[in-house]
């Protein structure tokens, strides 16, 4: 099985197709290897570029395969379940962060989805929990390492968890009708 997966790579040391990782989605960890790099993303420009491995602060577009079947989602259509870390098995440390994505997705979609979740939640309260929070700590980790202030990482991870839920219930309600909503997704 595997996945497309938009990666921000944190370590010193490139990553190249073929290298082999602990992945971690949700609550399930699995080994998982670099199949392709597709493209890297220009944070300044947001254009693609082709790309043989990424360094430190890089973005790009990979196909991920892994070594056993796993839950994942397209992360605009679940949280809990689209976002990824990808952990060095020797040291322990977290390499890159990533959300998975889906081909040919689109904001309808996207907002189907959201809907969906909070007419009929599919997982328990705690499960929900936990996935905001994980993907609150990998937002921080990656507010961090872009920005080197500690205060702005703890509050944007805080706003994750916190305000995205509230904001999410709030627009289903306020807007009723899909294609109204300003910021479908949420």
């Amino acid at each position: 099985s595997g996945a497309v997966a938009r990666l921000l790579w944190m370590a010193e040391t490139p990553a190249t197709p073929g290298q082999s990782f602990l992945v971690r989605i949700g609550t399930e960890t699995a080994t998982a290897k670099i199949a392709r790099i597709r493209h890297a993303i220009d944070i300044q420009t947001f254009g693609t570029r082709p790309a043989a491995g990424l360094a430190m602060n890089e973005l790009a577009l990979t196909d991920l395969t892994f070594d056993r079947t796993i839950v994942a989602a397209p992360y605009a259509k679940d949280r809990t379940l689209g976002a990824l870390i990808l952990v060095d098995r020797m040291t322990n440390q977290t390499v890159a962060l990533g959300v998975v994505e889906a081909d040919g997705e689109t904001p309808e979609t996207r907002w189907e989805s959201a809907t969906a979740r909070v007419v009929r939640p599919d997982r328990s309260f705690w499960r929900a929990a936990a996935g905001r929070a994980m993907g609150g700590v990998a937002l921080s980790a990656l507010v961090l390492a872009w920005s080197g202030n500690a205060a702005l990482a703890f509050a944007v991870g805080a706003a994750e968890i916190v305000l995205c839920p509230a904001l999410g219930h709030a627009m289903a309600s306020l807007w009723p009708d899909r294609s109204a909503a300003p910021l479908a997704g949420t």
